[in-house]
């Protein structure tokens, strides 16, 4: 992730409407790093997130694209239901995104083909509620999952939040 893009989400961040308490790490300017390597500094997705004229909670995130060199940056609509974080991801969204590799986006032809594919290998997930509540695990947090409301433990990832200034970066 660019330095130019945390400078962007930190100055959004600064001006945007105040976000939940359980979001109040992003509001500081901190990213969730899951499944993190701290040795190596990296993450298999970072997010954050930051409120929308409108009241609403877009949700930037940087996913690697395992067993290949491409990251994927993405933004979905997300809300606050108690203590869950809750989305909706469709394949809408997944042609908005941005396939990168190195920091630069790749061909148009590169990016649809991707994209393609991954709309086919997540279509389970496609249209369907996801939500997380998080829970403490050690020096770091367990995002928890549902699927339409039904607890999914083989969705779990583990979590960190880091500051841009730790210089942590998204790899498989």
């Amino acid at each position: 992730m660019s330095t130019a893009l945390i400078t962007t989400l930190l100055l959004t961040l600064q001006t945007a409407a105040p976000l939940p308490p359980m979001l109040a790490p992003a509001a500081e300017g901190k990213l969730q790093c899951f499944m993190p390597n701290t040795a190596r500094k990296t993450c298999l997705s970072m997010a954050t997130y930051r409120s929308t004229p409108d009241g609403g909670i877009d949700n930037p995130v940087w996913s690697a694209l395992p067993g290949t060199p491409f990251v994927m940056e993405s933004v979905t609509k997300v809300r606050v239901f108690g203590d869950k974080l809750c989305g909706v991801t469709t394949a809408d969204d997944i042609r908005r995104s941005k396939i990168t590799r190195d920091g630069q986006p790749e061909s148009a032809a590169q990016q649809n083909q991707v994209k393609a594919l991954l709309i086919d290998a997540w279509a389970a997930l496609l249209n369907k509620e996801v939500c997380t509540t998080v829970k403490p695990d050690g020096a770091g947090f367990v995002a928890a999952g549902y699927l339409d409301g039904a607890r999914k433990d083989t969705m779990d990832q583990r979590f960190i939040w880091v500051s841009p200034n730790d210089r942590y970066s998204v790899a498989p």
